[in-house]
């Protein structure tokens, strides 16, 4: 495997970009809360409490404002749902390109690395990227 010059992409969500994605994750239905609804009383509570005290507790926040539902998929969202926030040409062309890894992973980091994960092992089977 070998990486292309347009490997890498790059993101940067902000607050109001993930509340925006769980505002239009899906349809309320007005009779009990949705795990979008549950995330963005979660992400409201963490920039309160932030705000207010300079910390937050989001083991806490989670445990006490799941209202009776599992939590683990509350932020789940399908590329389906998230393909309009992220098409752009950046996606195809990268800011970014592979020559830039050896400026990312530094100090020898690559050999740190779990081959046995794709991008890992492409980047640890690949020491010319970080010469």
């Amino acid at each position: 495997m070998q990486l292309a010059d347009d490997c890498l992409d790059a993101f940067v969500w902000s607050n109001l970009a993930v509340l925006q994605m769980c505002l239009k994750g899906e349809e309320n239905s007005g009779t009990e809360i949705s795990r979008f609804q549950r995330t963005i009383v979660w992400v409201y509570k963490m920039l309160f409490d932030f705000c207010a005290y300079d910390k937050f507790d989001y083991v806490e926040i989670i445990k006490n404002h799941s209202y009776g539902n599992a939590n683990d998929k509350a932020f789940a969202i399908s590329g389906i749902q998230t393909h309009k926030f992220l098409t752009c040409d950046e996606l195809t062309h990268p800011r970014i390109n592979k020559n830039e890894i050896k400026n990312i992973i530094l100090g020898g980091g690559q050999n740190l690395l779990s081959p046995e994960r794709r991008f890992d092992a492409v980047l640890f089977y690949s020491p010319e990227i970080f010469k």
